[in-house]
């Protein structure tokens, strides 16, 4: 079942924030939308929007060319009219009934029997149909996502909204979940929009990007493009880019464009919009340089930087670096490359960035 939402809604809120958001997006049938963000971004207030527990102040939300709000005419549906399913970030179960009542609580307008033919249905999709007596003090955090998760789809809705639906899990849990999310959400084939602060979960369980900040929509694409192609630095500082620093194009030739930073010279793809703008941002992940100690420089790396190992924070089987090249600069490198390098604190290293990995963001 595809999908096509239409947003255009404002809400300010009574500590003056205010919340504008803008967007059309086609959801094919079991693809994720990623809301993205930081905290206070705005994005859980359009989840709650879309859904119908929030109503903003003006606008309109459209599904599939069905109006779902619309302040100017009146028109606000209630959650159960618009046939939405809600998976909080709490799970929400009911800690009286068991697996079974759980999910059958969403289908209390069908026959008994229709009920317990579509909870088995739920629980065998979700592949839970063993834990169907139990009580929710009895699951794991894994067990309880999966009974939310059924309960959620059971009444069959048109589109799935999950709020946080990992955080509620600890660290382990939450990394060995992500993708059973993300394959449970691919089989029950309802499109669903997904919020989350999380870098990794939006890259885990995403297809489409929809980046939120300072109350607005700043940015919307697939995955993998807007976190490497942020379209300004709203975004590039929501969705982590390490590097970013102010620089000035000093030229363009062949395809390249040389840029100023500081006293280095960098060499990067300009964007098709950098039009007559000489200063913009230069942005690079930290994962796209490359530390070399020693030996001959990789010729397809065009950017070659001499800095000084000021940090070394360590993320489990990889380590942070951060360089003094007259800026700072961030890298990551394995533990084991760290130890094998020699890296240490005051040590001079060359860091290397090739030219498509560098991003240009106007600055205006």
């Amino acid at each position: 079942m595809a999908g096509q939402i239409d947003i255009d809604i404002r809400k300010r809120f009574a500590s003056g924030a205010v919340v504008e958001a803008r967007l059309h997006l086609a959801l094919e049938p079991g693809s994720v939308a990623v809301l993205f963000g930081p905290s206070g971004s705005g994005k859980t207030t359009i989840l709650r929007s879309i859904a119908g527990l929030e109503q903003p102040e003006r606008g309109s939300i459209q599904f599939e060319k069905e109006t779902w709000f619309d302040a100017a005419r009146g028109v606000c549906l209630s959650p159960q009219q618009r046939r939405i399913g809600y998976l909080f970030q709490e799970f929400a179960l009911f800690p009286h009934l068991t697996v079974r009542q759980n999910i059958e609580y969403g289908l209390r307008g069908r026959p008994p029997v229709a009920r317990g033919e579509q909870a088995g249905q739920m629980m065998a999709l979700v592949e839970i149909a063993d834990l169907a007596d139990r009580h929710p003090r009895q699951l794991s955090g894994g067990q309880a996502q999966r009974v939310a998760l059924a309960r959620a789809l059971a009444p069959e809705p048109r589109l799935l909204l999950l709020d946080e639906p990992l955080a509620s899990l600890d660290a382990p849990a939450r990394s060995r979940l992500r993708g059973e999310l993300r394959g449970l959400l691919i089989k029950a084939g309802t499109p669903a929009l997904l919020v989350t602060h999380d870098r990794t979960e939006a890259i885990a369980l995403g297809d489409q990007m929809v980046v939120v900040a300072g109350g607005k929509i700043q940015q919307v694409g697939p995955v993998q493009e807007v976190f490497s192609r942020p379209a300004n630095l709203e975004v590039a500082r929501s969705v982590g880019v390490e590097t970013i620093v102010a620089g000035r194009v000093t030229g363009i030739s062949d395809g390249l464009a040389t840029v100023q930073v500081d006293q280095e010279l960098f060499t990067a793809v300009p964007p098709d919009d950098l039009a007559e703008c000489k200063d913009v941002f230069v942005c690079f992940r930290a994962e796209d340089v490359t530390l070399q100690t020693g030996g001959p420089l990789k010729e397809s790396a065009r950017n070659h930087l001499a800095g000084q190992i000021v940090a070394i924070d360590s993320e489990g089987a990889v380590e942070r670096i951060t360089l003094d090249c007259g800026f700072p600069m961030v890298a990551l490198v394995t533990r084991h490359a760290r130890e094998e390098m020699g890296l240490a604190l005051g040590a001079i290293v060359t860091a290397a960035v090739k030219a498509t990995a560098v991003h240009l963001i106007p600055r205006n």
